[in-house]
């Protein structure tokens, strides 16, 4: 929780979601996070599951924009979030899109990733796996195209509803 606390701390960004404020009580670290009235994309998601509203086309983009621009920022400081999920995707008021939820992220530095297969032992990986990619699943190192094989999961799931 401490590394979530420093990441979500360093990010100010725009499409992640803000630490207000952090403290210690009872021996943990208590972190504030800014306050997203519309819950999370899933919950979006479910609300249009009654078959009457789908997710236009400027939704869509609006979507690919937003988180885009939040994993960009994330990427050119050398975060990968590796659990993007639409129960990790928050929604405020005039539907700005913020990124949470950097529990099991990983710094590296991004430029410098290469993904390759680890021959000795698997990558022991987290994550939910409806939005992992393939090299994740066979075990292969993180890379940032993790975080964008979990965005196009996301895009395919809100097109298809």
């Amino acid at each position: 929780m401490v590394q979530e606390w420093q990441i979500t701390n360093r990010l100010k960004h725009r499409n992640i979601v803000a630490t207000k404020e952090s403290f210690f009580g009872d021996g943990q670290l208590i972190m504030i996070l800014e306050f997203c009235e519309y819950g999370d994309l899933n919950t979006q998601i479910e609300e249009k599951k009654d078959g009457l509203s789908v997710w236009t086309d400027v939704e869509l983009y609006s979507v690919l924009l937003q988180i885009t621009k939040g994993l960009e920022f994330a990427h050119a400081n050398d975060v990968m979030h590796l659990d993007l999920k639409p129960g990790n995707i928050f929604v405020k008021e005039d539907n700005v899109l913020k990124i949470g939820d950097f529990g099991i992220c990983k710094v590296v530095q991004v430029g410098r990733v290469k993904r390759k297969e680890v021959k000795d032992e698997k990558v022991a990986r987290q994550g939910t796996v409806h939005y992992c990619s393939p090299g994740a699943l066979k075990g292969h190192r993180e890379s940032p195209s993790d975080d964008i094989w979990a965005l196009g999961c996301i895009l395919h799931e809100l097109a298809t509803r």
